[in-house]
């Protein structure tokens, strides 16, 4: 009989754990129903509702590790709701930085009620301010929604290296990356860090009831416009996700997170599309370029060397999301957020 023994001062060596096996696949860059992904949410009394989005990597498998992830992008389309666009804008840009493989590109739908399918969520207004669906049995918020996918995002056991998360919006998704820039509880990061770009918008929350003068140069109180103040460009009247909430602890939070105003000198026009009836929004300023720099001089006055916003100008560029995110600008916005060389 042979017997093994260990002296006690001898160091005993464990089996080592076993290795993780990371998943590994193509990332999935066509903006069709093969990147498409559908998933119920579901409320505290059981009745659920579908929202989709477009994926570079199904995130809700349950049981893939993502070990070559480090990076996510959640892109909010504009006011034509083309969810498929923008997710085809944002992979071209990742691509052309050679970190497509590492990074997990999101595009939700906010479906409108015509385009929305049975069970599915819709939201015939207020999305992009974080209003609550239409849908007659369940009703959800789209802040709500970007919450889910932030928490997914955040499970260290599917991302184990993923730290940082850019939600980008261009025009109306803008608005959206603006207002739940203010909106998202600290809670909802998930422990991860979270930085919005904000291209284009033609309406922004302003921390403080006072605006721009253009005749006086000073921000002022405006006196011809009682609904200045409305959400989302105000805190009066806001969403009911934000009930409850403490405005001034909200933008102390707001004004410490890293947000970028990605402004197209060229988005000057008048007409169309821009809101020069409401007069909420024509106190913000006389176009979209001009409103975006009166933003980040708002800034720049009233939380000078505190703030943590800036502001980036994208050269003879108009209203045009693909050119905005294709642009040379943009791709210095991802290399320092993502720390890419």
């Amino acid at each position: 009989i042979l017997i093994f023994a260990c002296s006690p001062d001898e160091d005993v060596v464990p089996d080592p754990e076993p290795d993780v096996i990371f998943t590994v696949m193509d990332p999935c860059t066509s903006a069709n129903q093969d990147c498409l992904e559908r998933i119920t949410i579901r409320n505290e009394e059981g009745r659920s509702g579908s929202f989709e989005f477009y994926q570079t990597y199904p995130i809700m498998n349950d049981t893939a590790v993502w070990g070559e992830i480090k990076h996510a992008i959640i892109v909010v389309h504009g006011l034509n709701r083309d969810a498929d666009n923008n997710f085809a804008h944002m992979t071209s840009a990742v691509r052309n930085l050679n970190i497509l493989n590492n990074t997990v590109i999101i595009s939700p739908h906010f479906k409108a009620n015509v385009d929305a399918g049975p069970g599915q969520l819709f939201w015939p207004l207020g999305w992009r301010d974080g209003a609550l669906s239409s849908n007659p049995s369940i009703r959800v918020s789209t802040f709500e929604v970007m919450d889910l996918l932030l928490e997914t995002l955040g499970n260290k056991e599917r991302f184990p290296f993923l730290e940082k998360v850019m939600i980008a919006g261009h025009s109306s998704g803008a608005l959206f990356a603006h207002t739940y820039a203010l909106a998202q509880d600290v809670k909802a990061t998930f422990g991860l860090e979270v930085e919005y770009v904000v291209a284009n918008s033609q309406y922004f929350y302003y921390p403080q009831d006072v605006r721009f003068n253009a005749a006086t140069q000073t921000f002022i109180a405006p006196s011809t416009c009682d609904s200045f103040d409305e959400w989302p460009m105000g805190y009066r009247l806001p969403v009911e996700y934000l009930a409850g909430k403490n405005r001034n602890a909200l933008n102390d939070k707001f004004i410490a997170k890293k947000v970028t105003y990605l402004l197209g000198t060229n988005d000057v026009v008048t007409t169309g599309t821009l809101n020069t009836t409401n007069c909420a929004a024509v106190v913000l300023g006389e176009h979209r370029f001009n409103r975006g720099e009166n933003m980040f001089l708002f800034m720049e006055t009233f939380y000078p060397n505190i703030h943590n916003h800036k502001k980036v100008t994208v050269n003879n560029i108009g209203h045009n999301a693909q050119l905005m995110f294709g642009s040379m600008s943009f791709r210095n916005v991802l290399r320092e957020a993502f720390n890419v060389s």
